[in-house]
């Protein structure tokens, strides 16, 4: 199966990304080697699409690609520059790009090997303003939520992956802590998941770091 020129009426980006989506079904080694092919057409969809099934579409091929546990996929998607096109659209004020980008990045850093972990040191400055705000802004609790999940495995990657969030989001460790220790506080479904994903963090984190980042996470008042 291979990609046809489209012609009809509708958004040509959507299509695509819908033929790549079924695509990605499709398990066996010569597909992804055409998927491979591909990947500089989901980039694009990424990189400008505001339609919202053409994300959602291209977003879940990702993840297919990701899930299958290829040891070559990875790889590609490192070397097709996808992970600095999600990333930028982390931003984005349509919520739906947003939450798609997530999910695609917590599916990476799942199946990712731990250095593969640290290609994601752009993303992190993002998913620490997604949890934490900003001066002039609350977080978002549609994208707190996803944002805390995709940063549970990245503290699972080791001293590095740690380093990288306190070099990059120096402010995101007490923001955990404080989170964390609000879990059944509150009878919002949202928050306790959020404390809970914050409390996962920080377990993992404590498990992975290295003599002085754990005496640093000890002073924030983890136990």
């Amino acid at each position: 199966m291979t990609l046809e020129p489209y012609k009809g009426p509708d958004n040509v980006r959507q299509h695509y990304a819908e033929t790549i989506k079924q695509l990605s079904y499709d398990r066996t080694r010569e597909q992804f080697q055409l998927l491979h092919k591909l990947l500089p057409v989901l980039r694009d969809i990424i990189d400008t699409e505001n339609h919202k099934e053409a994300i959602t579409d291209a977003c879940l091929a990702f993840e297919h690609l990701i899930d299958a546990t290829d040891p070559d996929t990875i790889d590609a998607l490192i070397n097709a520059d996808i992970l600095p096109s999600l990333v930028n659209r982390l931003g984005d004020p349509k919520i739906f790009i947003s939450e798609n980008c997530l999910r695609v990045l917590k599916v990476f850093a799942e199946c990712s090997t731990s250095q593969q972990v640290l290609e994601m040191e752009n993303a992190i400055s993002h998913l620490g303003r997604l949890i934490i705000g900003t001066p002039t802004h609350k977080p978002n609790k549609k994208l707190t939520l996803p944002a805390t999940q995709c940063l549970i495995p990245i503290c699972e990657g080791g001293d590095q992956s740690i380093q990288q969030l306190l070099d990059y989001a120096p402010d995101l460790y007490p923001i955990l802590v404080e989170r964390a220790r609000s879990i059944n506080t509150t009878t919002r479904y949202t928050d306790n998941e959020i404390a809970k994903n914050c409390g996962l963090s920080l377990m993992f984190s404590v498990n992975t770091s290295n003599s002085n980042q754990l005496d640093y996470l000890l002073s924030l008042g983890i136990y």
